[in-house]
């Protein structure tokens, strides 16, 4: 597995999970350690499957990223991505790509054809 950095507005902070809001579009909402929240949008279309794995899973992955001399951050690509395989209904697997936002006790995994947006949320 192999783990490179994606570049966001988010990736040089800690990150505290605030909220999933289960919309259409879903909203995954996060504090960065300065108090700003920012929100994940899932545009449907675009963004496949995603999970929110717990703390354990997260511990994963951060083993593999202290091992990298490169600064990753809180927001990475999962290459090549086995989550797809946890999603039989998911077409042309292929063409997406593994996003993850990590926090201090979570991370959002969205398998997307494109980047998930993310932008400055509202308190």
């Amino acid at each position: 597995m192999k783990i490179i950095r994606w570049e966001t507005e988010i990736s040089d902070y800690n990150l505290d999970f605030v909220s999933l809001i289960d919309q259409t579009p879903p909203i995954f909402k996060v504090a960065t350690d300065s108090g700003a929240l920012f929100e994940v949008i899932m545009e449907p279309g675009i963004v496949g499957p995603y999970v929110i794995a717990d703390e354990e899973h997260l511990t994963n992955y951060w083993v593999i990223i202290k091992s990298i001399e490169k600064k990753i951050g809180s927001t990475f690509i999962i290459e090549p991505s086995n989550l797809a395989s946890r999603f039989e209904i998911l077409v042309d697997s292929e063409l997406y790509k593994h996003y993850v936002v990590a926090t201090s006790s979570s991370c959002l995994e969205v398998l997307s054809i494109e980047p998930p947006e993310i932008r400055r949320g509202q308190k």
